[in-house]
Parts: C-alpha cells; structure tokens; sequence
C-alpha cells in the first residue's frame, strides 16, 4: 500500500509516498503532486526507513545498572524517575531538573509546546535546546527588530537582481529558515534569468555550481564586511529615506554606530579588498531587488547577532525589506507573532545562574549546560532529561561535558536509539518517529509562516509505533505526573487528564478517551478557521496558502510597541562596543589557523549516521578540509597534498585534540580549515552501523563557558576556532 507523507527531518518538509507492507516501510519515493515540493526530495527523506526500522531501535524502557542495561516496564521505570524527580527537587530546588531538547524533535508541531508543559508542570526553568548551536541569534535579532523573534524575514531572491550569501551553503541545509526544495535548480534559475548570486564565505561550498561567484572570508570576520558595506552603502546615497521615515527608527543611530567601519578598514582582518566591498555595494543598490541571506557560518560565530542584525538592517535601510526581490514576511495560519508580542510568549526576563545570561526564546545557553551541572550552588543542575537529542556529541568542550553528564543524579534520554547521551543516562524511555504519528507542518511553517512558499499539511501515521515505543506528549505528560507535577501548570488540566486516564479503564469508551496527536491536531486547525482532519485527508499533497508578498508587513505586522523597525536596538549598539578590541585581535592573530564548522549533505543530523545507505564508501568519516599551502605549513610532504590526502591529521588547541583523515583543497581559503560536525560515534555501542563509522567529534576542539558564549544570543562560539594541525604521530607545535 501507498501512503502519502511529508519529511520532517530538515525545515523544508518535502512531500514523499511510502510503500508499507505489514505494518513496515519497505521504500519512499518523492510525491510529484505535493504543492511545494512537486517530486524533489533529498536522500536522506527517502532513505528514512532506514532509521525507523533500525535493528538498534529502543521499542521498551531500559535501566542501566552499572555498564548494563536491563528491560523494564513503563509502570516502574516512571515511577522511579518520577520518585527520583521529587526527591531532587525538594533536596535542591525545581530549576535542579532540566530539559534539553535536540534537533530531532524540532521538526514536529506538537513536540516544542508539550516539552514547554513538562517543565512547567514541574516549576523548573532550566530549559535548553539545540537552538543555541546553530540559530538563537537570529531570534533575538528579531525580537529587537521587529518585537517578535520569530519574525524572520526571507529572500525572494526568485525575483532579485543581487543576492548576497554568506556563511551559508543551501546545496547541503537546503536554504534553512527558508526551506527551498530543489534549491540548487531555483538558484541556477535565478542565475540565468540575471541575479548576481555573491557567495561569500571561507569555503568555496557547492553552492557556488548554482552560478554566481565566490569571494574568501577570514573565518568569523563577517561583522567587519557587513559593517564595511553597510557605511558604503550609506556613503553613496543608497538609503531608501522614504521607507526609513516611515517605516523604521533609530537609522541615525545605526549611521553613526557604524561611521568608523569602512572598507580599508574591514579589508585588513576580512581579506576582502576593500575595493570589492565598495562594488558589491555599488550592485546591491543598483540591482533591482537586493537581499543578504545568512546562515550557520554567521550564527556559530563570536558575534551572531551582531552580523546578522547589521544583515537585516541593511535590507532594511536599503529599502529591500517588504519588497519584491528583496525580503518578504510571510504569515502563518494565524498571526501568531501578534499573539506572541501582545503575551510576550517566548520573551522571558529570566536568566542562567552561571553567568547571567538573559534567556533567549526561554532557553539558557547549551554551551554552560556542563557548568550549570558542575557549579555547586543555588539552582544547580542535578537531574536532566534529553529529548531527541545527542548533547554529549553536539555541545561544546565534549570532555567537560562528558564529566557533567556522568555526575548527575538523574539522566533519562526520551529516544529512539541508545546513542552516547543514552549510553550514560540512567533510563532510556523509547519515543516514536515521525512516521510513527499523526503531524502538521512544524512550527516555522504552520505558526510562523517561515518558509518560501505559504502551504499547510496534514499527515496520519504510517505505521503503529514499534514495540513498547510511546509518543513524546504521553511520555511528557507521565513524566509530570509522576514527578508530582501539574502538566502546562495547570490544575485544570492536571484535574481533566487524570479523568481521561480513569475513563479509558472503561472498554465502551476507551478508544474516545485517548489524548492523541490527531485530537489536538483537528482542534488546531479548526481554531485557526483551516480544514479539520477529515478534509485534509482529502488533500494529502498539501494546500497552498495566499502568499503574504511585498508591501504586507511593514506598517501592518510589525509589533514593537510603536509599531517600527528599530535599526539599532540599544543591545546592539551596547554590544558593538567590544568589535574594536576584536578587530585588534583579528590583525594580532591573522596568521593563525582558524577552524569552521561545515554541514553535509547526508549526515547533518547526527542520528542519520546510523542509516547505512547515508554512509557508505567516502561519506564513512568526516574529515579535515585544509588549503594545500597550510598543509604544507604543518608538515605533509608535497607527494601527500599532491595525492589529495590519505594520511590523518592531529588537530588539536588548548580544548582538546582530534584525529581525522585530511582532505587538501583549493576550495578552503588559506589560514582557514573545515571539520563537519556530528561525527565521532565509536563508543555509541548503541548504534551499530554509526559506531563502526570513522572520523571524529569536532566538538572536542571547542571551548566551552561564559568567554565562550554571545551574550546577545547564548549561541556557543562553535566556528572560527583557533586551530594547530600536524600529521598524525609528529610533533607538536607549541
């Protein structure tokens, strides 16, 4: 039987068709009827069976004892969690439990809302996400902006005449916080029809065969450039004063925080000569339709906020957002970001205990995850619940984290795998894959309206979940229950649940009573004046929407409290303060080998590594990509680069040290190596093909603590990274 589906590994949700026989995935294939992705989707959705009928797959809760793992039943192992969530938080206080929830749970609606519950229902504060890895700043830019941090404005650079890329390569994400299927093909279109596709970056990515051009980057360095070309663009009068006026505030501000940056001055650390910054410039404001996109190059840097709030200004400034070929703000199936201004949902005041940092999108830094569990004192971190995520291999300073992980009291993983979190946690609880429930369109898309093109889905599960495996909001809510809580915080509810759970005792009405993943679904769609279930059943491609295009959203759904897009939010000016002694630093280190992070086309999710077919021949290891003159510098013999590689490198700093096989390439910028991320499973004895894969955790080599974090943002400074490389078993260089 053939059954219609969406992917939820990555935020584009690419339609598929699955073939189930028994109860089992035995193929997908793209469905060339879906409205937005129209028979495009990539290998790692089509090879998603893979995962969900792994032979590593937890389908009943395990208890560790020592290095052992034994099966138990749900009754027992909530019960003792539950007893030991109480006993932990009357001994040290509710924020002493935590919830860390990973990129594996990000892509489904229901899952961020009921992890939000749990912790409510359990008075804590201590959530964690992966957002503070990869995207936090770019909510906090929004929220200063544009009153709403999801908010996120997106290219259209379908009808642009310049588009500006930078630490980003859409082959590999696909065009995150966008969502492009078939990206590649939009942008050699956009190429042809005559948009100059600027990429701008430490690697030549594979972005760059879509057409266009390429420009090296010194690693982390970004801020400078846009800085550069923002003060250029002002020099020659390419300000839209008549949107600013109206529209905007605070652009006198911005113009005079950015006086002293000019191009000469950004080209000494960004290795962009400055006349080129003045001609980029020049086409930005003469093309008809201009826009800067930036992703997870920018993000992971020591300034993410920063460079991507002078990003958004410039697009702003410029006139190109709320413009056709320039950035639009689409809507989702309500106007959520109104709601969420208006209750100031997702904007907290609180802030961590290490630190002092504000809480972004009511997350604490990742990053300070190890020293909240290692610093005695008030609030500290004792118990810590892993949804759907792998923190151990992707936050920073692996060894330290590790150290946090093994010294806490309580630690249960909520997965569908044992991986290296789970191989230390005291309970693993067995959650389902999204093939496995009933799901919209994630929050980005269906909330948010984050996405190219405006279209809502609905699909039933494919298959019962396998074994003793339960969904996330059961889990969530037995968790809270039994951890003396009250679920969302609310006695109601609380009160509604448990006569829920005494009425399905009752065979007549069992079935009535479940709290499923479709009831909730169904609810949400009528409320938001959409097709309930039954009817989208009848549209398993998909329904387009009415696209919310230029001239929507300035002066219409802009909510800071007057309603205009502050150019230069005082955060931002404050945190500027600080870019002179980094420039300074910049030119004191400019020789030194700086290391960013990389993301792949097959294996940026870490769990997919345990997918055989993502790992096969080359894709078995991650690897060291370094320009061949600094392999030359750190020692390989002219016959290694010559040969590509072959041999392993040491890469190592004051963190930690790593060993991976070394790739030589004119794509990287001299001065500047590449280490995807995600890899090093070899002790995950939990996973059997991921642990028999190569390469190793870059994460080792990544500084973790309160130095180490934006404030701004909390994102964890995973990229730029000062390096040392030598061939395996040589000395080291002091």
């Amino acid at each position: 039987m053939e059954k219609k589906t969406f992917c939820r590994i990555c935020d584009v949700g690419c339609g598929l068709i699955a073939t189930v026989e028994d109860g089992k995935i035995i193929s997908i294939r793209p469905n060339p009827d879906h409205v937005v992705s129209k028979g495009f989707a990539c290998k790692k959705g089509l090879k998603y069976h893979e995962i969900v009928h792994s032979p590593d797959r937890v389908t009943a809760p395990q208890k560790r004892r020592g290095a052992k793992w034994e099966t138990v039943g749900w009754d027992a192992a909530l019960k003792e969690i539950g007893s030991e969530i109480k006993r932990i938080q009357k001994e040290y206080g509710p924020d002493s439990v935590a919830l860390y929830v990973g990129n594996g749970a990000g892509f489904g609606f229901l899952h961020p809302f009921f992890a939000q519950a749990l912790l409510i229902g359990l008075g804590s504060d201590s959530a964690y996400s992966s957002a503070t890895q990869d995207c936090s700043n770019k909510f906090i830019t929004a929220q200063h902006m544009y009153g709403f941090p999801m908010t996120q404005p997106v290219p259209d650079f379908e009808n642009a005449g310049c588009f500006l890329i930078m630490g980003a390569n859409p082959y590999a994400t696909k065009m995150s916080f966008r969502g492009v299927p078939d990206v590649m093909n939009k942008l050699k279109e956009a190429s042809e029809r005559g948009c100059r596709i600027i990429n701008i970056n430490p690697r030549k990515t594979e972005t760059v065969r879509a057409g266009g051009e390429h420009h090296y980057i010194r690693p982390d360095t970004d801020i400078f450039f846009l800085l550069a070309l923002a003060n250029e663009l002002i020099k020659i009068n390419a300000v839209d004063h008549r949107k600013v006026s109206r529209y905007m505030k605070n652009f006198d501000k911005f113009r005079d925080a950015i006086r002293n940056w000019t191009p000469e001055k950004a080209a000494e650390v960004t290795g962009i000569a400055e006349e080129t910054i003045r001609e980029i410039a020049r086409t930005f404001a003469d093309a008809d339709g201009s826009s800067i996109y930036c992703s997870t190059g920018i993000n992971m840097g020591r300034n993410g906020a920063l460079t991507f709030w002078v990003s958004e200004a410039i697009n702003a400034m410029t006139g190109n957002l709320d413009r056709k070929g320039g950035t639009t703000v689409n809507k989702g199936l309500v106007d959520f970001p109104k709601m969420g201004a208006k209750n100031r949902i997702m904007m907290t005041d609180k802030t961590s205990r290490i630190g002092g940092f504000k809480a972004v999108n009511d997350l604490f830094p990742g990053s300070l995850l190890a020293d909240e569990i290692l610093t005695p004192g008030g609030r500290q971190i004792k118990a810590l619940i892993v949804a759907a995520g792998n923190p151990l291999l992707t936050l920073p300073d692996t060894a330290k984290t590790e150290k946090a992980f093994k010294s806490l009291e309580l630690l249960v993983s909520v997965d569908i795998f044992r991986n290296m979190t789970g191989n230390l946690s005291h309970y693993i609880l067995p959650g389902i894959t999204p093939f496995e429930h009933a799901d919209i369109n994630y929050l980005f898309h269906s909330l948010m309206g984050i996405t190219h093109r405006r279209f809502y889905q609905y699909t039933d599960r494919l298959i019962p979940p396998l074994g003793e495996a339960k969904d996330e909001l059961w889990i969530y809510q037995e968790l809270c229950r039994h951890g003396g809580g009250k679920f969302f915080g609310s006695r109601a509810i609380h009160y509604w649940l448990h006569l829920r759970r005494f009425l399905r005792k009752i065979p007549l009405i069992e079935k009535g009573m479940a709290f499923s993943h479709e009831q909730i679904l169904d609810m949400v769609l009528k409320l938001s004046r959409k097709k309930g279930i039954k009817r989208m059943r009848r549209h398993p491609d998909g329904v387009l929407l009415p696209q919310y295009g230029a001239g929507t959203f300035l002066g219409k759904r802009v909510y800071t409290e007057d309603g205009l897009v502050n150019l230069a939010p005082d955060p931002m000016l404050e945190a500027m303060e600080k870019l002179e002694e980094e420039w300074q630093w910049e030119k004191k280190n400019s020789r030194k080998l700086k290391l960013i992070n990389m993301r792949q086309l097959l294996t940026h999710n870490t769990f997919m590594q345990n997918a055989p077919s993502l790992v096969e021949g080359r894709n078995n290891s991650n690897y060291l990509y370094l320009n061949p003159s600094d392999g030359e510098k750190a020692g390989f013999t002219k016959e290694e680069i010559l040969r590509g590689g072959s041999r392993e490198a040491e890469v190592y700093n004051e963190t930690g040290s790593i060993t991976v096989p070394v790739i030589f390439t004119e794509d990287m910028m001299p001065g500047s190596a590449a280490i995807p991320f995600g890899w090093g499973h070899q002790s995950a004895d939990g996973l059997s093909r991921a642990s028999q894969t190569g390469g190793a955790n870059v994460n080792y080599l990544i500084p973790s603590g309160t130095d180490h974090v934006e404030r701004l943002s909390l994102m964890a400074h995973l990229s730029g990274v000062i390096i040392n490389v030598r061939p395996a078993g040589g000395a080291k260089e002091k």
